[in-house]
């Protein structure tokens, strides 16, 4: 059971680690052509491969620095991740007719692979619907609050003016900030500061 959680934190990790690149730099939308991969060149093993993921199936997908990183490790759950995206856009083609995309050599492979990875498609599955249970929870949840700002300021000055050379002059101010905070819209909550 220790070794399980240790494994999900490692994982969870490597996701927030790539996560966190996406926030610091422009993300790099769906690639068209392996050229846009700053660390792939003709000369790589891979290239040719790539070239014909990219190209045929549209379903690579580099890091937000515009790189592969195809000489790193990887894990499991990271092809999971890359087959499961070509899956769907394989199936997207078949689903649009243009089957003569799709070869059947491909198709045997994919299934295969699919085949494999059967666990871990299963477990990014059930980690994707748990993570879209807690948000539908949190949203449904939620409060929506709207808070208004309401501001008065009076401000006096005051003197007895007349035949009496006692001028006693006051300067009088009265400033109040008043938030008013709706959560469903039929209701109003007043927090005052005066």
């Amino acid at each position: 059971m220790v070794a399980q959680k240790t494994d999900d934190n490692n994982v969870l990790e490597q996701v927030n680690r790539y996560n966190s690149e996406g926030n610091n730099q422009n993300s790099l939308s769906q690639v068209t052509s392996v050229s846009q991969f700053s660390d792939v060149q003709p000369t790589d093993w891979a290239f040719q491969a790539l070239q014909s993921l990219v190209e045929r199936y549209g379903c690579i997908a580099g890091y937000p620095d515009s790189t592969y990183r195809g000489n790193r490790a990887l894990t499991r759950y990271e092809f999971a991740a890359g087959l499961n995206a070509c899956l769907n856009r394989v199936n997207e083609l078949i689903a649009t007719a243009t089957t003569g995309l799709v070869s059947k050599q491909d198709l045997t492979t994919l299934q295969r692979l699919q085949e494999e990875f059967s666990a871990e498609l299963s477990t990014l599955r059930g980690r994707v619907d748990a993570v879209e249970a807690r948000s539908a929870e949190l949203e449904a949840n939620q409060f929506s609050t709207t808070t208004k700002l309401v501001g008065e300021a009076i401000f006096a000055v005051t003197d007895n003016f007349g035949n009496n050379d006692n001028n006693n002059t006051v300067f009088q101010d009265r400033v109040r900030l008043d938030l008013q905070t709706s959560f469903t819209g039929k209701d109003t909550l007043h927090t005052r500061l005066a």
